[in-house]
């Protein structure tokens, strides 16, 4: 019997979807928030999640960003988002928008369960580079530590009481920037004690500023 999980925060979805997929003789567990969606992968990782991709406050990416192996996905949201649904693809997940018919969402699921195990790997667009040295960044209003950077976006650390209030988009000041540029949050996640790691995707709108933010920032390998 395949195992499903689902994170979703509003009660009445996540019991309705728990028992669409119970009764097509699924195994289903569902939890209503990231962390108890986190804590029930590091347990036992499931065939396959359904997740919304914001899910009381949090990115619902988190939840396949960071999991080894690697999990099939389906995220059902009533955002639509290009930039949330590209770095979902990204990762190999489906990406489907509210309302879905259920015997759609069924066959989408039967689909994924069935996909071929190489399918799920996530795909890097753009290879990634640690950055050398202590490279500074004003991030919202909080001070933060660039880690690597890609031409998608970059790694920051930042102190745990500033990571727990990033909103979904803000802004960040790199000190090759003349100008702020638009990012998205994708995911963030505890590194060591009063220290979260956070991956941010910069917006299209700032692309070209960012390719140049990017190539004047020092290599760790050069």
């Amino acid at each position: 019997m395949h195992s499903i999980l689902i994170v979703e925060d509003d009660e009445a979805t996540r019991v309705g979807l728990a028992a669409l997929l119970s009764g097509a003789g699924y195994s289903v567990k569902a939890v209503g928030t990231v962390p108890a969606g986190m804590a029930a992968l590091r347990a036992e990782t499931p065939d396959l999640l359904i997740a919304d991709i914001r899910v009381d406050g949090y990115n619902g990416l988190q939840l396949v960003v960071e999991q080894s192996p690697p999990v099939r996905a389906i995220f059902v949201t009533g955002f639509p988002d290009a930039v949330l649904e590209a770095d979902a693809r990204l990762l190999g997940a489906d990406f489907v928008l509210k309302p879905v018919a259920p015997q759609a969402l069924l066959a989408l699921v039967q689909q994924r369960l069935h996909d071929a195990e190489g399918d799920i790997k996530p795909i890097r667009r753009w290879p990634r580079t640690t950055v050398a040295g202590e490279v500074a960044a004003q991030v919202a209003t909080s001070n933060a530590r660039v880690v690597d950077v890609s031409y998608g976006g970059l790694r920051i650390v930042i102190d745990a009481a500033s990571a727990e209030t990033l909103p979904q988009s803000f802004t960040v000041r790199m000190p090759t920037s003349p100008a702020a540029l638009d990012v998205d949050l994708v995911w963030k996640h505890p590194q060591t004690e009063g220290l979260w790691l956070c991956g941010l995707a910069v917006t299209e709108s700032h692309q070209q500023a960012w390719r140049q933010v990017v190539e004047q920032l020092p290599s760790a390998a050069a």
